[in-house]
């Protein structure tokens, strides 16, 4: 059984555009890729601003 995907179709597991075998081929960005830079733009906010410490603290019950 294989466990990884072949170099071209990479994209399924990160949704990195230039590694798509589909490339040439596109006209707008794959819902993989939409959910890739979703993520992207949801961790700078959070490291901007402190938004991830807080949502840890919350999530684990701790207080300072």
């Amino acid at each position: 059984m294989k466990t990884s995907p072949d170099s071209n179709e990479q994209w399924l597991l990160d949704g990195i555009c230039r590694e798509c075998r589909r490339k040439d081929f596109c006209s707008k960005p794959c819902k993989r890729n939409k959910v890739r830079v979703e993520r992207e733009i949801i961790a700078h906010i959070h490291e901007r601003t402190g938004l991830g410490e807080l949502l840890q603290i919350i999530h684990n019950g701790d207080s300072r």
